[in-house]
């Protein structure tokens, strides 16, 4: 059967659809990611959006560009797309883990901004490849075939948001959200490579997701990392509403951050009074 028959067409079309759903779907869910990591490195302020925001803007960009350049060049761009997603759930399996071990130093900010940008770029360089894929109709069928396309990058980057923001970060810490975006990138090439791979392709990216997989492990949770006195928390509670972390004083009482910003102290004893907690015991007085 060649590559032009009606039949394997249909096939390339389908994983193309499935290929555009999920990088909108795994883009968007890290971009939340993102946001929440980098803007609770920098106390929550409305500028660590608007940092994360643009950087992603702007490396969905190029990305779009270098998947452009792709489909121009590329004598196989099946095989092509299967290596760039290997390559992609590599770095995102490492990138987060790279931008907080240059936390709190002068390079903190640029490490953040190439973190996010090759995160987003590398997935963005697939959707021009997506549709170059599965577009490839004549007449009357290709504003159809382009629409497909289409709309199944905006179901998966409208489900994307609402899954992580409501689902996994309810129940899972930012690292673990992080390492399950990268391990699903890395099905998803796998799923690619199978398709239209060949063994060789395959095993190097296997080698690949393995890799990222033991270097990011180990690293433990990035929030305990970026925390004000993350290393002495007693306690970190994540979830959809927002992370808080307790650092122990026993003299004066335990100190809440909530947003990785000072919010008061657990205190009860007007002796102690180290929170100011007679303004409460004062209206039973008066």
């Amino acid at each position: 059967m060649n590559s032009h028959s009606p039949t394997v067409f249909v096939r390339t079309a389908r994983a193309a659809m499935a290929l555009s759903f999920a990088m909108g779907f795994l883009s968007l869910s890290q971009e939340i990611l993102w946001v929440r990591l980098f803007g609770f490195a920098n106390l929550s302020t409305p500028k660590a959006f608007a940092f994360v925001l643009a950087i992603y803007l702007f490396g969905i960009a190029l990305g779009a560009w270098l998947g452009r350049q792709y489909c121009l060049r590329s004598t196989n761009l099946a095989r092509a797309a299967g290596s760039i997603l290997a390559v992609v759930a590599l770095l995102d399996f490492i990138a987060p883990y790279a931008y907080v071990r240059f936390h709190g130093t002068d390079f903190s900010h640029l490490a953040a901004a190439v973190a996010i940008f090759i995160t987003a770029a590398g997935k963005s360089v697939l959707f021009p490849i997506a549709h170059h894929l599965g577009t490839q109709a004549v007449g009357a069928q290709v504003g159809r075939s382009f629409s497909k396309i289409y709309a199944s990058n905006v179901l998966g980057a409208t489900l994307g948001p609402l899954v992580t923001g409501y689902v996994l970060l309810e129940y899972l810490n930012i690292g673990h959200a992080f390492n399950l975006i990268a391990a699903c990138t890395a099905i998803v090439a796998l799923w690619w490579l199978l398709l239209f791979g060949n063994t060789l392709r395959l095993v190097g990216a296997l080698v690949a997701t393995a890799l990222g997989a033991i270097l990011s492990f180990g690293e433990g949770d990035p929030i305990s990392r970026v925390a004000f006195a993350g290393d002495r928390a007693k306690t970190i509670v994540q979830n959809r509403a927002g992370i808080v972390h307790i650092l122990p004083d026993e003299k004066d009482g335990d100190v809440v951050f909530g947003g990785n910003v000072y919010d008061g102290r657990i205190n009860l004893d007007v002796y102690r009074n180290s929170n100011l907690i007679h303004r409460t015991l004062a209206l039973s007085v008066l």
